[in-house]
């Protein structure tokens, strides 16, 4: 406002004065300055440049931020379906399913079940042996006894074939030599022997044991498949006597063979799978896949090598329980508990309630632990394992645990 209370405008914008809440308002007469109003074109376009300016760095901006997109965005959905995971819980989850194992394992072990009530499976379960044409085989072992002293007396060496035993895969023929031949220059001559006959390989044993002969193995031109049920039967008679009987196959001489695992105590199978001369049930993790379902297994089959370890953990924990228990009632070895019947190991390990009694075990089975390849353990857990194995071997005869073990390669690092 002027001295007369006209109100002033300079450059479009009102200025307000001290005198503006005294004066009412009146629309008086408006000034134009023109250097006010240069003024504000100038501000007007350098706020224009700098809009201008601000557009263009937000599309650069933007632009930029589009091309880092692939790379550098990440959606909050799949950001929250990351997990995290630390080698503490790795081995905080190895360590529940070690647990879990020996748990099953326990379970297992503290079954009420009796065995004096199990029948076994009637042998006509299983598969009848092949027919096979003895005539034939005769007719081929006669053969190659001839060709076999043609092939000695072509290097200078009178010898007679005196007696042939055949088997299903091998025969052995029974060689006499003549005075004054020495075994050394026998032995030598199984590559040629090999050759002459058309075999693969020959084993030369000299001399045959309890023997003055000298006996030479060859391979048969046909192979007779050996039958479980066959090997049985063959050996019902020795079955009784046997605590955990194992069905090997058949000998050179064709005879079964079964051995009790109790009187072994352990079992080594070693060697590779073209040079396995015996039938052999070979625990294979394709093939056990079928006796999942067997009743007496105590805990199904493993093929996680990891879990394998906590089964050889638990065979000790439970060797030493074992031992503890036999202390206390008095005798040496598993059989002799077993023998002693209820009434006495309840009387001998103070057992008078019926609460007592039944968390007192009165039959003991035996406990055989196959395990397919231990290479495969020793590389996974090899110091866990190996400090296992060599307990049981040592200790568990005994209490009735035993090991069956196999591998292909017998080496030093494997069996130490």
């Amino acid at each position: 406002y002027d001295e007369k209370g006209v109100r002033i405008k300079i450059g479009g914008r009102q200025l307000k004065t001290d005198v503006d809440e005294e004066i009412p308002f009146e629309d008086g007469e408006e000034v134009f300055d023109e250097e006010a109003a240069a003024d504000e074109e100038v501000e007007e376009e350098e706020d224009t440049e700098e809009e201008i300016d601000e557009e263009v760095e937000e599309e650069l901006e933007e632009e930029e931020a589009d091309e880092e997109v692939p790379i550098t965005r990440v959606d909050k959905a799949q950001e929250s379906a990351l997990s995290v995971k630390n080698s503490n819980s790795k081995k905080q989850k190895q360590e529940e399913d070690r647990k879990n194992v020996m748990s099953e394992l326990d379970s297992a072990a503290n079954g009420r079940a009796n065995p004096k009530n199990y029948e076994l499976p009637p042998i006509e379960l299983l598969i009848e042996s092949d027919d096979f044409s003895f005539e034939e085989q005769e007719k081929e072992v006669r053969k190659k006894a001839k060709v076999l002293e043609k092939t000695f007396l072509n290097f200078g060496f009178n010898v007679k074939v005196v007696e042939i035993e055949t088997g299903p895969v091998i025969a052995q023929y029974e060689v006499e030599l003549e005075a004054g031949l020495r075994l050394s220059k026998i032995t030598g001559l199984a590559d040629d022997l090999a050759i002459a006959l058309r075999v693969p390989s020959v084993r030369i044993v000299a001399p045959i044991p309890g023997k003055n002969t000298v006996g030479i193995e060859v391979p048969n031109d046909e192979r007779q498949m050996v039958r479980l049920r066959e090997v049985m039967e063959e050996a019902s008679g020795r079955m009784n006597k046997m605590k955990v009987p194992i069905f090997l196959g058949k000998d050179v001489s064709g005879n079964s063979l079964a051995v009790d695992l109790a009187a072994m105590p352990h079992l080594l199978i070693a060697g590779r799978t073209d040079e396995v001369r015996m039938l052999m049930i070979d625990p294979k993790m394709v093939e056990l896949s079928c006796y999942r379902t067997l009743p007496h297994l105590m805990h199904p089959v493993v093929t996680d090598m990891k879990k394998a370890e906590a089964i050889l953990a638990w065979a000790v924990e439970k060797m030493e329980e074992r031992y503890q228990l036999l202390a206390q009632v008095g005798v040496r070895h598993l059989s002799a508990f077993n023998a002693l019947g209820e009434e006495e190991i309840w009387d001998r390990m103070g057992a008078e309630d019926e609460g007592e009694r039944n968390n007192v075990a009165t039959h003991l089975p035996y406990i055989v632990i196959v395990a397919d390849e231990i290479a495969d353990m020793m590389m996974t857990a090899g110091k866990e394992v190996e400090q296992h194995i060599i307990r049981l071997a040592q200790k568990s005869r005994a209490v009735g645990i035993h090991l069956i073990l196999a591998t292909q390669k017998p080496t030093v690092d494997v069996i130490t």
